[in-house]
């Protein structure tokens, strides 16, 4: 399971990397789809605070979110996912 887990830190900077680039071009289908992965992932690997963060940008990205919390879900995931990446192995 560890190296699972080692896996799923090293992906973070990918996920995080493309996520912030989806974001600026404003592909939100691209957004949703990894955040939607990270929710159903993260909290197996010892991530749930990214997990649930993922979940919660997933559901405001679904046609009837709340596009004014959109913002500040995404910031929050990425700073989430910043940390997994920078943490100690």
């Amino acid at each position: 399971m560890e190296s699972l887990r080692e896996r799923f830190r090293e992906r973070a900077a990918d996920d995080l990397a493309a996520m912030k680039a989806a974001w600026a071009s404003g592909e939100r289908q691209a957004l949703r789809e990894r955040a939607h992965r990270l929710a159903g992932v993260a909290a197996t690997f010892g991530y749930p605070r990214v997990g649930e963060a993922a979940k919660l940008l997933d559901d405001l990205l679904k046609p009837d979110g709340v596009a004014e919390e959109t913002d500040a879900a995404a910031q929050r995931l990425f700073d989430l996912l910043g940390r997994v990446g920078a943490t100690p192995r």
